[in-house]
């Protein structure tokens, strides 16, 4: 996606308020729309992993626009060892790995530098909170947390890189070629085992669309609670294949808003909250999740035999999920 009124080079994800929708557009739509009419092509689909793409489909009257999990067709290959939920093991309050920057996961590792002890963190930039307030699409200095930012970035710098594993010795440059060593489990289990919940950031966040990924997977895959730093209605995706969420525990109402910098300091919220109970209440919290955590578990060995017996075109659960 992309902004019709904004330079395109050099910029790898968009960040956009809801309100600014009219004025997005997407490179893959454009060309796939040019080639449907240079050969004129009648009814062709579209398949992508957007929620609610549909909103999407005056912009592109000839496309048949889906939103299907294609994204999660190579994942269906994993040998999955799924994890056995044990309360016992949890010593931490959070999970968070990161990987190429952006400006949300930026914001959450600030805050989780006011509490490295509790949180298994992966953060391999230094950069200033200057930095981050000149990539924002909102005025960082109006963000309700903003003093939470400041001194977490702080410690981030001081303390960069900070790693779960061995991946990197040295900070990386964000939206460079600079990447961590890719020689290494891409599912650190240990550090998951040893969390209450995972802080799933997502590849996008301040666009309309919600998308899941084998970064919520791998939370499903070792039992944990998710809390998704993602496009609005992530969760109602998540729920729609199948997975129960965890309202019953936590407030989830930022899966409702809208509002990207809204969404974002309830996100926050919910993490200062999470991050004032004692590791023996999580334990409990943690025991009592247990049948919706191997639901979870399960609902994934479904889906991974269902998108292994079909393709997208055949598929009865891709068509079940085109409503969205």
């Amino acid at each position: 996606l992309y902004h019709k009124d904004r330079p395109t080079e050099n910029i790898l994800y968009y960040n956009f308020e809801d309100n600014d929708v009219d004025n997005i557009l997407c490179h893959e739509f454009e060309s796939i729309s040019l080639f449907v009419k240079n050969n004129n092509l009648k009814n062709v689909n579209v398949y992508c992993n957007a929620h609610n793409i549909k909103k999407f489909s005056y912009k592109y009257p000839n496309l048949n626009l889906y939103c299907t999990p294609i994204g999660w067709q190579y994942p269906t290959t994993w040998n999955f060892n799924f994890i056995e939920p044990d309360s016992l093991d949890i010593k931490k309050h959070f999970w968070c790995g990161n990987w190429k920057y952006t400006e949300h996961r930026h914001i959450v590792s600030a805050f989780f530098g006011n509490c490295l002890q509790n949180t298994n963190l992966s953060w391999f930039y230094n950069k200033n909170i200057e930095y981050l307030e000149s990539r924002l699409w909102f005025d960082i200095k109006t963000f309700k947390h903003n003093d939470l930012l400041v001194s977490g970035n702080k410690i981030l710098e001081d303390n960069s890189p900070i790693v779960m594993d061995d991946v990197v010795n040295n900070t990386l440059t964000p939206h460079s070629k600079d990447i961590p060593n890719i020689d290494h489990s891409i599912i650190p289990t240990d550090y998951y085992n040893e969390s209450f919940c995972a802080v799933v950031t997502e590849t996008r966040f301040a666009q309309p669309f919600a998308a899941l990924t084998e970064k919520t997977m791998q939370a499903i895959i070792h039992a944990r609670p998710f809390i998704m730093v993602a496009p609005p209605f992530t969760l109602k995706y998540a729920k729609d294949m199948g997975w129960k969420s965890f309202d019953k525990w936590f407030d989830e109402s930022y899966d409702n808003e809208t509002n990207h910098q809204k969404r974002l300091e309830k996100i926050l919220d919910l993490l200062l909250h999470i991050n004032s109970l004692p590791i023996n209440d999580l334990r409990s919290m943690y025991n009592d999740m247990t049948p919706t955590l191997l639901h979870n578990q399960k609902q994934l060995r479904n889906l991974q035999k269902i998108f292994k017996k079909n393709n997208i075109d055949t598929n009865p659960y891709f068509r079940k999920l085109r409503c969205s």
